[in-house]
Parts: C-alpha cells; sequence; structure tokens
C-alpha cells in the first residue's frame, strides 16, 4: 500500500512540475511576443518615452532627426529622442526628418528661437533641408559638432542662419552643399561675423544666392576656392549689402555700387573680388 501511494505522490509531483513548465514556456513566449510587438509599435510610430527598460533600449536604434531643447537655452539633435542627462527640464519636437518648410511656421522651435543660445549635433543626422532652421535665433552664440550634420542630401540652405545677430563664430566648413540648389539670405544680418570659411563649399547646382551675406556688417574676410561657381546662378540680388568691412585677398574694399555676383569671386589683381583664396 505504501509502494502504492508513493507511486501515486511521484506521479503527481511529476504531473504538477509538467503542468508548470508548459505554463512557464507559454508565459515567457507571450511576453518575448508583447516585447516584439511594443519595439514594433515604437517603431512605426517614432514615439520613445524614456529609458523603461530593455525593450525601450531597443527602441534607440529607430533613425530620426530629433530636436529639444533644454532650459538651460540649448538646442539639441540627435538621431535619436533620448534626452540628456542633467539638462533640467525640455521641450522636445519629435521627429522633424519628414518636415517640409517653406516658411518660419514650419520650423517647430520657431516659437522659442529667442530662448535658444547654443546648438549642439550629438550624432550624425541627414536631414533634406536646414531651410531657416536658425532663422531669427538672435541669442545664438555656439554652434557645436556641425561636422554631425550630413547635408549630403540638402537642397536648401535659404535663410540658416539669417539673423543670428549673436553669432561671432561659425564653422561651416564641414557642410556638403554638392545638392544644394538655394542658399539665399542663408547669412544675412549676421552682424556679428568676421568671418566666413566657405573653401570647402561647392555650388555647382547652386541657382539662387540673392541676399547671401546681406547686412553682415561686420564681415571682413570671406574664404573660398575654386570650388565655388557661379555658372549656374539665376538670382543675385544684394549679395553684398550694406557688408561695409569686406575686403576681398588682393585688397578690394567694399563699394555700395558693387554689391552684385560679379563680386562672389577670389580677389585677384586683375579681376576684383571680395573673397579671399584659401
Amino acid at each position: 500500500m505504501k509502494n502504492e501511494r508513493g507511486s501515486i505522490a511521484v506521479l503527481a509531483f511529476v504531473t504538477v512540475m509538467f503542468i508548470l513548465i508548459i505554463l512557464a514556456t507559454l508565459f515567457y513566449s507571450m511576453v518575448e511576443k508583447s516585447k516584439a510587438q511594443v519595439i514594433e509599435m515604437e517603431k512605426l510610430s517614432n514615439i520613445y518615452d524614456g529609458d523603461m527598460g530593455e525593450v525601450y533600449r531597443e527602441r534607440q536604434n529607430v533613425k530620426g532627426i530629433f530636436a529639444t531643447l533644454y532650459g538651460d537655452g540649448s538646442l539639441v539633435f540627435s538621431s535619436t529622442n533620448k534626452t540628456l542627462e542633467g539638462k533640467g527640464t525640455y521641450t522636445q519636437y519629435g521627429d522633424i526628418s519628414n518636415i517640409t518648410i517653406t516658411t518660419t511656421a514650419q520650423i517647430p522651435w520657431y516659437a522659442n528661437k529667442e530662448s535658444i543660445t547654443s546648438v549642439d549635433f550629438t550624432n550624425t543626422i541627414t536631414p533634406t533641408t536646414t531651410a531657416m532652421w536658425f532663422s531669427g535665433c538672435s541669442n545664438l552664440t555656439t554652434i557645436t559638432n556641425m561636422n554631425y550634420l550630413d547635408t549630403s542630401k540638402v537642397t536648401s540652405m535659404t535663410s540658416m542662419f539669417e539673423g543670428c545677430t549673436s553669432l561671432a563664430s561659425c564653422d561651416v566648413s564641414s557642410l556638403n552643399t554638392t545638392n544644394v540648389t538655394n542658399m539665399s539670405s542663408m547669412f544675412s544680418g549676421c552682424t556679428a561675423l568676421t568671418t566666413l570659411d566657405l573653401s570647402s563649399f561647392n555650388t555647382s547646382k547652386v541657382i539662387t544666392m540673392q541676399n547671401l551675406f546681406n547686412n553682415c556688417s561686420n564681415l571682413t574676410t570671406i574664404y573660398a576656392s575654386s570650388s565655388w561657381t557661379t555658372t549656374g546662378i539665376t538670382t543675385s540680388e544684394s549679395l553684398f549689402t550694406n557688408c561695409t568691412k569686406l575686403v576681398g585677398g588682393n585688397g578690394t574694399v567694399y563699394s555700395a555700387e558693387k554689391i552684385s555676383l560679379e563680386y562672389a569671386k577670389v580677389d585677384l589683381a586683375d579681376v576684383p573680388g571680395y573673397f579671399t583664396s584659401k
């Protein structure tokens, strides 16, 4: 009788364990499936709610162009919208990679433009336009890591820095302008700029560049190279309006009567211009 009872107990134990294993397997499968569904939904919606475990950490691999304005005045661009630690309060503008920009009203942070004092790029982003990105940011003084801004697909840089009256230095040497067709008013109103190095700019596809340096009243030197060409330009009015301190590399000084496309070239002894060779 004891042996029979013992056999029944063992059988019952084995049965219970078998059931528990099956239930655990089913539960694990459901968790993994739910996790996969969450990740997929996150990828489709481009929404990230903060660091909430492995699921959300995987979400960071989804690429886009995200802009975040922090309380300290820094506008930060990143390929993910995970916020930076220790930066305090912030406003997120979501994924801007597919935004069409034809007016400043379409710039998500434009209403807060005067609060922006610095811009930083934390990793590589590849927009198709940078038109009006920093237009009217009158208190912007610093732009860092611009080498992370891949502009190889950008076609319009119109008014990109227009009205950045506090920007005394702007390193644009890493910008790829190979496919840019519109540079109108790109630096217009940058009254604090003294030097611009455009020696890396390829303007072979540019059609429009009117007001490019308009009212850059403290600009003294513009560096350029052979990659700067004006052969395709159709619109170029008021290119150098009020650039009263500008001097070409060979000594050609600014004249209010000489503000046209004709002077957008390297200054040589027999060919006057406002650029300096580099």
